[in-house]
């Protein structure tokens, strides 16, 4: 996955960094809201 993710970040590092923030985002309301729930 690692691998993937730099072989991605060296072709298009805004874009990955992006990706990953949004990604990183959604899990952590998915995790909000399962405690909550």
């Amino acid at each position: 996955m690692s691998e993937f993710v730099k072989a991605f970040k060296l072709r298009n590092p805004d874009q990955a960094e992006r990706q990953c923030f949004k990604a990183l985002k959604g899990i952590k309301s998915l995790l909000e809201y399962s405690n909550y729930s």
